[in-house]
């Protein structure tokens, strides 16, 4: 049995766990931001960004492997479960393989705009597309998730989220 269950219905509503697991994504949002400048360094001393994320997605799969090995006790999917459906896969879904390349789109978008724009700039329209993106998702409930209608509070804080980046470049 995994250390880590992976099952929506385990995963809690409220109470601490839920703060716990809060906690666990904004420090992933804090080391996000440190990940940038890590990125433009391994591009720099790599020569290129293709270079870079290459070397970046090599770190990446070594991390993932040993967190693969320690949370869930190194068992893998069976083949039959990632292309035809199962406990963890729903059934395999095309796009579910386009994740590599959305990651593969972040990290050379990073590489690529740090140095032009600086890392407050960049965070900033991360956080605003993340947050656009994620509110289209729950309201339309895609990828098999709940829907969790959009609301006009939902609209007035991206709006302000915008605002923030425009007075931070002209204020």
């Amino acid at each position: 049995m995994p250390l880590l269950p992976l099952a929506a219905a385990s995963l809690p509503s409220a109470g601490p766990a839920f703060f716990l697991i809060l906690a666990l994504v904004f420090t992933s949002g804090v080391l996000t931001s440190f990940q940038h400048g890590m990125n433009r360094r391994f591009s720099t001393l790599a020569g290129n960004a293709i270079h870079g994320g290459i070397l970046n997605f090599i770190v990446g799969l070594l991390a993932t492997l040993l967190l693969w090995a320690i949370l869930t006790r190194a068992h893998l999917p069976s083949r039959a479960v990632l292309t035809t459906g199962g406990e963890h896969a729903g059934g395999g879904p095309w796009w579910m393989w386009l994740g590599g390349v959305c990651g593969a789109v972040y990290v050379c978008a990073a590489v690529y705009a740090l140095p032009r724009i600086g890392s407050a700039y960049h965070v900033s329209a991360l956080v605003i597309g993340q947050l656009l993106a994620a509110t289209i998702i729950d309201h339309f409930g895609l990828m098999g998730l709940d829907v969790k209608p959009a609301t006009t509070g939902k609209a007035i804080g991206l709006l302000l989220m915008v605002a923030g980046v425009v007075c931070m470049k002209f204020a």
